[in-house]
């Protein structure tokens, strides 16, 4: 079903009545609603709202787009490497548990619901319509108030490395010497509600995975065989934030 409106004052109440001046059974499959409650439009326009006014929404688990990039910027001593991951034109239907438009004993409901739900003190800059008991879900029927933008960018990895210079580096008796950094899962974009997998039309930052680290390859010279020997050593060092 497609949302007219919120039936949020009398001018909405008085709409609703004209529709059922001009036809008595118009809420006759879907219930009249009152203030608070969806209005469902009659989308195939033949006076009467019932189930051949559905029309599909989302688009299944199937994005019209998908994207990879693996950019990678090398230099004279040093590189740097970004790998990034998204999908866009993807709208899906979600309806769970946690957010729907009713509510049930001993279960929660998502934030953003109970804070934008219509009620007599917020009738104009609610966003969603008002709560009911499970007993009537009038306002919890398939429909696009409940279809969102699952369209993400996340950037998955950022990896920066540098290499000292020899001259350098062979003053510590150090061949070569590289410093890595690397950060995964670092930013996550997307335009869920709260309790989707990102916060609605915001940055998010979901746990990030850092690498610190070197690579050392040291010179120990034998002078009785005039042999070198390469001694290698590496380190990493890594921690993950918690989720934000």
């Amino acid at each position: 079903m497609s949302v007219d409106r919120i039936v949020r004052d009398q001018s909405d109440r008085d709409y609703v009545q004209s529709l059922v001046d001009k036809n008595p059974d118009y809420f006759a499959t879907y219930q009249r609603p009152e203030l608070g409650d969806f209005l469902y439009a009659d989308a195939n326009h033949d006076g009467n709202l019932d189930a051949n006014d559905r029309i599909e929404i989302g688009n299944g688990n199937s994005p019209h787009l998908l994207s990879a990039v693996i950019s990678v910027f090398p230099g004279k001593d040093s590189i740097s490497v970004c790998c990034s991951k998204g999908v866009g034109k993807h709208k899906v239907y979600y309806n769970n548990q946690a957010f729907r438009f009713v509510t049930v004993m001993g279960q929660s409901l998502n934030k953003d619901i109970t804070d934008h739900a219509w009620t007599p003190e917020n009738p104009y800059n609610s966003k969603y319509p008002r709560l009911r008991n499970n007993a009537n879900s009038k306002n919890n029927i398939a429909s696009d108030a409940l279809v969102f933008n699952a369209s993400y960018l996340r950037c998955k990895n950022i990896q920066l490395g540098y290499t000292l210079p020899s001259h350098i580096s062979e003053n510590f008796f150090c061949r070569k010497s590289q410093n890595i950094y690397q950060y995964r899962q670092l930013v996550y974009l997307n335009g869920f509600p709260r309790s989707g997998p990102g916060n609605s039309r915001r940055r998010r930052l979901s746990s990030v995975k850092a690498i610190f680290g070197w690579n050392q390859c040291y010179i120990l010279k034998f002078s009785t065989n005039e042999r070198t020997l390469y001694f290698f050593r590496s380190f990493r060092y890594r921690f993950i934030t918690p989720r934000v």
